[in-house]
């Protein structure tokens, strides 16, 4: 098992490239080094019969975006057969995205973000305005009331973040970049200044700041007279596509491509309503 092992530990840590065919190494083919979504773009979906693997390792899945059965490929050279998923077996031209496998030899803690780009085109957004705070006050006298300035209340809401991958396997548990997120607006999405973020595959939801809002009583209250102040906020939460090109270590050479998705929740255009009516 060890020597089993140690093999693929040499597979593992090459440049990985293949190349498949149509027929049985012949016909039509396509030479790949790096991971394909989707073999469609290439019109080549559902078409492999044959693959030979000249280095690294390779997963061939059933469907694109990486998903259902799952193929194994290892240096060398396969068919279409009944052998197991883990030995190259795959049926034929029912291939129709791949992904390569690649052992860095560089420390997982010491991957880098380079470049981070939103598609801001694709940006889901919800605002929701909610009710933060309602006070009401009863004048029935035939004098006005006078309301202490120190009567006020405190809002405070967390704006939080996640940066969660396609293929989070691929991604450090842990790493710090610096990057602009996406912060939702009245009308638009703006990105901040760039923050030091958390956005390894183990970062979970993360509080981006706290914000905090005072609601004020209002001064005077008339005779004979109902106050309402009704303090409203908008809770903003996006989601939206992000593509990021990593490296280990000063190895900028060789990059790596990952895509996920950005989500945020931002609570923005605090406001105040007063309503003033008149007792029967």
């Amino acid at each position: 098992m060890k020597e089993k092992y140690s093999s693929y530990r040499k597979d593992f840590t090459e440049e990985p490239e293949c190349i498949v065919y149509e027929n049985n190494f012949s016909g039509r083919s396509l030479t790949f080094i790096d991971d394909v979504e989707n073999l469609k773009w290439y019109k080549f979906d559902n078409r492999m019969s044959s693959i030979v693997v000249k280095s690294g390792a390779w997963v061939g899945y059933r469907y694109p975006n990486y998903d259902g059965e799952q193929s194994l490929f290892l240096k060398g050279k396969y068919t279409a057969s009944v052998k197991a998923s883990d030995e190259g077996g795959f049926k034929n031209d029912r291939i129709s995205s791949f992904s390569k496998i690649m052992v860095q030899p560089s420390p997982e803690g010491n991957m880098r973000l380079l470049q981070l780009d939103y598609d801001l085109d694709k940006a889901n957004i919800v605002r929701t305005p909610t009710s933060v705070f309602s006070w009401t006050q009863v004048n029935n006298t035939s004098v006005e009331q006078t309301v202490t300035k120190t009567d006020e209340v405190t809002i405070q809401r967390e704006d939080t973040y996640e940066f969660r991958w396609d293929r989070a396997a691929k991604v450090s548990s842990t790493m710090e970049a610096s990057v602009g997120i996406p912060l939702v607006g009245e009308t638009e999405v703006s990105i901040s200044a760039e923050m030091s973020v958390s956005m390894g595959r183990s970062s979970g939801t993360r509080r981006s700041k706290t914000e905090t809002w005072i609601a004020e009583y209002p001064s005077k209250i008339p005779r004979y007279s109902t106050v309402t102040m009704t303090s409203k906020l908008t809770q903003g939460n996006i989601s939206i596509p992000f593509t990021a090109i990593l490296c280990y270590g000063n190895d900028t050479e060789r990059t790596i491509t990952e895509k996920g998705v950005f989500y945020g929740c931002q609570f923005f255009d605090f406001h105040t309503d007063f309503n003033e009516t008149k007792l029967p």
